[in-house]
Formats: C-alpha cells, structure tokens, sequence
C-alpha cells in the first residue's frame, strides 16, 4: 500500500470535467482496492473575471478639462478537491475540500488638467480605491454517509488606498526662451550696456588685474588653477566625508538608507544644492576669466550636452572623472586640428567639427560598452595591473 509519503509520480490526478469527474467520484468508493494501490486526487476548478472601466472628460474651456474615471474589477475562483488515499495526511480515508476565493478592487480617479500653453501644463489628481479579499475553505469527511462538516476557514481582508498628485510639465527650451526674452528686456539684468551683454569690468587684487580686458592671461590661468584646485580639494574631502556617504548610500539604494535612519530629502536637497553652487563658481569662471563677457545665449544646449558628455566619458560619481572628460573633450577638438597641419594635410573647420562629433559619439557607445564607469575606471584598472606587473595576478 503506498501511504502519504509516496511521490508525486504515484498519485492520479483527474481533472475537471463534469460528467467525467462525477463517474469516475462515484466509482471510487465503490472500488476499495484502487484507492488501496493509489491515492487519487479530483480537482474541479471554477474560474470568473470580471473588470469594467469607464471614462468621462468634460472641458470647461480650452485651457481646463476635468476628466472622471470609474474602475471596478472582480476575480472569483472556486475550486472543489476529492481526496482518496490520502487518510494518512487529511485523518479520512475519503474528504473533500472546496475553496472560493474573492478578490474585488473599486475606486475612482478625479484629474484636472490645465493647459497654460501647449509647452506648459499642470495635472492634479486624487485616486481612491477599495480592495477586498475574501477566502473561504470547507473539509468535509465524505466516507461518511451524510458528507460530514469536518473543518471551515473564513478570511477577509479590506484596505483602502488614497493617493494625490500634482504632475507639472515645463519644457526646457520654453524656460530658456524665457530667460532670453527677461534678458532682453530688463536693462538692469546687462548694466544697460547698449549691446544687451553683461561685460566683466576692470578688477585688480593685490595690485594685480585679474579681470577685465587687461588682464593677462597668465593672471587668469593661475587664478582658474588656484580656484579649481580649492573646489577639488573641498569635493573630495566633502565625497570622502559623512556627507559623501550618505550620498553614496543613496545613490546605491534609497529604501535601504531610508530603513538604516538616512534623510533621503535632506541627503537630495543637499547633494543638489552643494553641486549647484559648483556649477555656479565654474559658470562664474567660464564668463569672468575666458569669454569676458555674458548672454543668455552664452549658455545654449550646446554646452550642456559638452559638459554631460564629460561626465560620461570621465565616469559618473568619480572627481578624477571630471578632469579626464574635460580634458579628453577640450584637448580632442585641438588635436584634430593640429595634427593635420602638422602632417601637411589642409584640413576644413567643418570637417573638424564633425570629425570630433564622430569621435565623441563613438567613444561615449564604446566607454558605455565595455566600462560604463569611464576613463577614471579604466585608469584604475591600468594603475592596478602596472603595479602588479610582470606578475599576472
């Protein structure tokens, strides 16, 4: 006689099929032997899904609409198992076992959108729903004659679920259009020069001119170097740092940091505001000490995507990053210039140009490929196999 601990491959499972499934039930009992050599197992599941959805938009004008949403879903699974052999495990030598299973969400969602401009529009909406569960299991003993009521289990579950959200779109391209028109317009933003640029005056510091038309460029440079040194030394202490730390644990994974006691807001706001202030101090740099002067349009798209192509090929969280993306970025244009000449070949600006963005592109795919982490992570790398060297490992 195989007992409760025969495998998986020795126990006969019939599905579900009414007519099937009631012979073969009623021909079980009658027929003691078979359950003697087999446990058997009737499985007759019952499925029902259900989800209906509506919608219902009202504009009120061409700037404001409100829309409505209506959503109610419910699954019901009814399940009825036979068991015949199986006494050593359910304490009958015949039981059954019926579950229904009822899972229902209801709820609504209220969004008003308003649409300042087609670049600029602003989504508010409240969401409220309801989900329930209910299960309900049954063990009968049917080698009784009146299928006796061994055992019954009630569960049922309710939560409800509240939600708000306000989605703002700007595009980027209408705020720097914006900040153009505001510097065109108010004379106080470029000193009322006529030309509508804010020019560097004349400044000197330990009867030095450090800016202005006047200042030697060997001045700058070592103002520049004095200040990027300062700001490098500042990062690294502050990334080597608490503060670093926390960003770093952030960055890695916010719900683990936020478990272990960190600020996630105070850690963004502050990881925000500390780079921004950088940022600042280089754009104060680039227009006091190189251009000389400043327009909205100094800083275009154009130098955003040079200075993001520097972080990606220098490597992303890497200070050592940032100085190999810049020089590779500023030091490649001039390369491609000058190595031409050299060699005698005339070469066109434009065909400089693009040849750089060819060479750019394709660095950034490769670096991406093979070290996402960058140039910094490749200098490792290296630094760490020429310190081993000649050995392999």
């Amino acid at each position: 006689m195989l007992g409760a601990e025969s495998s998986l491959s020795s126990i006969l499972t019939i599905p579900s099929t009414s007519s099937f499934t009631s012979g073969v039930a009623s021909l079980i009992p009658t027929l003691p032997v078979l359950r003697t050599v087999i446990p058997v197992l009737l499985y007759a599941p019952k499925f029902n899904f259900q989800d209906i959805s509506a919608v219902a938009t009202y504009m009120i004008n061409p700037m404001n609409n409100v829309s409505f949403t209506l959503i109610h879903g419910e699954d019901d699974v009814d399940e009825k198992r036979e068991f015949y052999g199986f006494e050593d495990i359910l304490r009958y030598d015949s039981s059954k076992i019926e579950e229904d299973t009822d899972l229902s969400n209801s709820g609504g969602i209220v969004k008003w959108t308003y649409n300042a401009n087609p670049k600029w529009n602003i989504k508010f909406s409240y969401a409220n729903t309801t989900y329930s569960s209910k299960h309900y299991s049954k063990l009968y003993d049917i080698s009784s004659p009146i299928d006796e009521l061994a055992q019954s289990i009630r569960e049922r579950n309710t939560f409800n679920d509240e939600s708000i959200n306000i989605y703002q779109n700007i595009r980027m391209i209408k705020i720097f259009e914006n900040i153009i028109w505001i510097f065109e317009k108010v004379a106080w933003l470029y000193n009322y020069n006529n030309s509508g640029a804010i020019e560097v005056p004349t400044s000197t510091s330990f009867n030095f001119v450090v800016t202005g038309p006047s200042a030697s460029s060997i001045t700058k440079y070592y103002i520049v170097l004095i200040i990027c040194s300062l700001m490098t030394l500042i990062t690294i202490n502050l990334i080597r740092g608490r503060f670093g730390r926390v960003w770093q644990s952030v960055r890695d994974n916010d719900i683990s940091s936020e478990i272990i006691g960190i600020n996630i807001l105070h850690a963004k706001i502050s990881a925000f505001a500390i780079s921004s202030y950088v940022i600042g101090v280089s754009g104060a740099m680039l227009v006091f000490f190189w251009k000389g002067a400043a327009e909205a349009n100094l800083f275009d798209i154009g130098l955003s995507f040079r200075i993001l192509f520097m972080v990606i090929i220098g490597g992303l969280g890497s200070v050592l990053g940032a100085f190999f993306g810049a020089f590779f970025i500023v030091v490649l244009p001039v390369l491609i210039n000058v190595v031409p000449q050299f060699m005698g070949l005339a070469v066109a600006s434009e065909t400089v140009e693009h040849v750089n963005l060819i060479i750019i592109g394709s660095l950034i795919i490769a670096i991406l490929i093979i070290e996402p982490h960058g140039l910094s992570k490749l200098w490792s790398i290296g630094r760490e196999k020429l310190r081993l060297w000649p050995f392999p490992h």
